[in-house]
Protein backbone atom coordinates (compact mmCIF):
# COMPACT_ATOMS: atom_id res chain seq x y z
CA UNK A 1 0.00 0.00 0.00
CA UNK A 2 1.24 3.60 -0.69
CA UNK A 3 2.14 5.69 1.57
CA UNK A 4 -0.49 8.47 1.83
CA UNK A 5 1.08 12.19 1.97
CA UNK A 6 1.29 14.21 4.91
CA UNK A 7 -0.65 17.56 5.98
CA UNK A 8 -0.43 20.01 8.25
CA UNK A 9 -3.04 21.49 10.37
CA UNK A 10 -2.16 25.11 9.04
CA UNK A 11 -2.53 23.61 5.65
CA UNK A 12 -6.17 22.51 6.17
CA UNK A 13 -7.13 25.77 7.75
CA UNK A 14 -5.84 27.21 4.77
CA UNK A 15 -8.08 24.75 2.91
CA UNK A 16 -11.08 26.24 4.69
CA UNK A 17 -10.62 29.70 4.53
CA UNK A 18 -10.60 29.49 0.94
CA UNK A 19 -13.99 26.92 0.52
CA UNK A 20 -15.32 29.95 3.12
CA UNK A 21 -13.80 32.55 0.88
CA UNK A 22 -15.27 30.56 -2.26
CA UNK A 23 -19.18 30.16 -0.57
CA UNK A 24 -19.11 34.00 0.76
CA UNK A 25 -18.27 35.25 -3.06
CA UNK A 26 -20.91 33.33 -4.27
CA UNK A 27 -23.22 34.81 -1.54
CA UNK A 28 -22.00 38.35 -3.63
CA UNK A 29 -21.74 37.28 -6.60
CA UNK A 30 -24.24 34.44 -7.70
CA UNK A 31 -21.12 32.36 -8.99
CA UNK A 32 -18.54 30.20 -7.44
CA UNK A 33 -15.06 31.27 -8.77
CA UNK A 34 -14.33 27.58 -9.50
CA UNK A 35 -16.42 26.46 -12.37
CA UNK A 36 -17.02 23.33 -11.93
CA UNK A 37 -17.10 23.30 -7.48
CA UNK A 38 -20.70 23.79 -6.81
CA UNK A 39 -21.28 25.44 -3.12
CA UNK A 40 -22.91 21.90 -1.73
CA UNK A 41 -19.10 20.84 -3.45
CA UNK A 42 -17.43 23.78 -0.91
CA UNK A 43 -19.36 22.43 2.33
CA UNK A 44 -18.88 18.99 1.90
CA UNK A 45 -15.15 20.17 1.08
CA UNK A 46 -15.18 21.67 5.17
CA UNK A 47 -16.96 19.34 6.76
CA UNK A 48 -13.99 16.83 5.44
CA UNK A 49 -11.63 18.53 6.31
CA UNK A 50 -13.04 19.42 9.78
CA UNK A 51 -13.18 15.59 9.81
CA UNK A 52 -9.48 15.55 9.40
CA UNK A 53 -8.18 18.09 11.66
CA UNK A 54 -10.15 16.72 14.48
CA UNK A 55 -8.43 13.00 13.54
CA UNK A 56 -4.64 14.68 13.80
CA UNK A 57 -5.83 16.53 16.97
CA UNK A 58 -6.99 13.61 18.65
CA UNK A 59 -3.79 11.88 16.87
CA UNK A 60 -1.44 14.34 18.20
CA UNK A 61 -2.92 14.44 21.88
CA UNK A 62 -2.31 10.72 21.88
CA UNK A 63 1.25 11.22 21.38
CA UNK A 64 1.63 14.30 23.61
CA UNK A 65 0.11 11.62 26.82
CA UNK A 66 1.58 8.49 26.16
CA UNK A 67 4.84 10.73 26.00
CA UNK A 68 3.91 12.39 29.59
CA UNK A 69 3.32 8.46 30.21
CA UNK A 70 7.08 7.22 29.75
Amino acid sequence: MAKQPQISLPTLILQVIDKIQRINSFTNDKELSVSNETVEDACDDIVNYAILAKAMLIEERTKIEQNKAK
